[in-house]
């Protein structure tokens, strides 16, 4: 028992299930509890009942990275449930142990098939649906060898795997994969980990650059940074030409104080204020532009298919003028002695508005509400990894 103690660790993912089959193993168990309160002599963690057991292991293999035991053998709470080997067996110093059956590449090629109560779920919604295929998935997390035919799969979740295992791929690309499951409490991605434990953890991982992420802190920068920011601080980094590109909160007219921009997207619109009752709006949308004076279209015009980054250039004072790609293509003389205020809003989190500034770092206008940074990360940046600091 005491060569146990030194090299073996027990991870038990629980919702309301009962642990005490785990009692001759308490000493070297930790339960992470997302169910009700516990009541155990063993060490218990509570979690948010957040991506089912894989967000467990997940979160024990993120936070214990630097510390992990020589092996760590992952339980769910019902462990009968899932034809797992004896409990002795999985203290074998191997890399990996668990009850491996070969399951179908096509099988994942395609939308699971659920059965029983998962079938259930996945038809009333309780299930959240992936919009990506187990296989698309996997391809874009490890050097996948598409000549698989089959891929070795550990039903219920139940193995032990060594730290030496676990360390070959960084601790990053643990907290990449928690990104998928960490904001619901029965995501599908939860059953793509079921099919791919052993595939994942014997397959080297597809390297991708670091996007360094910081809320309200611009002097944390590196190469690639995104800075939440405030809408009020925005303004402030806009007003002292600080800030080069911007992801704007869409929907939302921001004062600009610049006379050129440019943005690698065409669903942007400008906005000069006159007065209380003169405006001007250009609109750009679907590769055509409308510039309204008022309510009324004073002109329109299209933009070739072919223009991945569009130039749109404002002089203004007494005299209007917009360009696009270096070519004047209107101008307005105004008869007014106000002064011409300005704004820029996007339609979308996909649009970048960049000004001609030197600074290069990409800062995104939004309340900090760090719920909401992890769910635009995993939609829109999947092709790197992300690290908040």
């Amino acid at each position: 028992m005491n060569k146990i103690k030194k090299k073996f660790e027990i991870v038990v993912a629980r919702y309301n299930e009962n642990i005490e089959w785990l009692n001759s193993y308490k000493e070297i168990t930790i339960i992470y509890n997302k169910g009700l309160p516990l009541k155990t002599n063993m060490q218990c963690i509570q979690l948010p009942n957040y991506g089912r057991e894989s967000h467990t292991y997940l979160y024990h293999i993120i936070q214990n990275y630097d510390k992990l035991k020589e092996y760590t053998i992952f339980f769910q709470g019902a462990i009968q449930d899932h034809k797992p080997l004896r409990i002795e067996e999985y203290f074998q110093e191997n890399d990996f142990n668990g009850y491996l059956r070969n399951y179908p590449i096509e099988q994942i090629q395609k939308p699971l098939h659920h059965f029983g109560k998962w079938k259930n779920e996945y038809q009333n919604g309780s299930i959240k649906k992936s919009p990506i295929t187990c296989y698309e998935w996997l391809t874009d997390l490890i050097q996948f060898d598409k000549k698989y035919k089959e891929i070795p799969t550990v039903w219920g979740a139940i193995f032990s795997v060594s730290r030496n295992i676990i360390l070959k791929k960084p601790k990053i690309f643990y907290e990449h994969l928690l990104r998928f499951i960490d904001y619901h409490s029965n995501p599908e991605e939860g059953h793509f980990f079921e099919r791919s434990w052993y595939t994942i953890f014997h397959t080297p991982h597809i390297e991708k650059k670091i996007i360094n992420v910081s809320s309200n802190n611009i002097n944390q920068l590196n190469n690639v940074n995104h800075i939440w920011i405030s809408i009020h601080n925005a303004l402030d980094l806009l007003n002292e030409k600080k800030a080069s590109q911007i992801v704007f909160f869409p929907n939302y007219f921001f004062p600009i104080f610049t006379n050129s921009f440019s943005s690698s997207q065409s669903q942007i619109q400008f906005k000069a204020v006159v007065n209380d009752d003169s405006y001007f709006l250009w609109n750009i949308s679907n590769n055509q532009f409308q510039i309204y004076l008022n309510q009324k279209i004073i002109f329109h015009g299209s933009i070739k298919n072919n223009q991945k980054k569009n130039k749109f250039t404002i002089q203004y004072n007494s005299l209007f003028e917009f360009y696009l790609n270096e070519k004047k293509i209107f101008h307005y003389q105004f008869s007014t002695d106000n002064n011409v205020f300005y704004f820029v809003k996007t339609s979308n989190y996909n649009t970048i508005i960049q000004f001609d500034y030197k600074n290069k770092y990409t800062y995104f206008v939004k309340q900090n509400e760090y719920f909401n940074i992890k769910h635009y990360y995993t939609n829109h940046y999947l092709d790197s990894f992300i690290e908040f600091i």
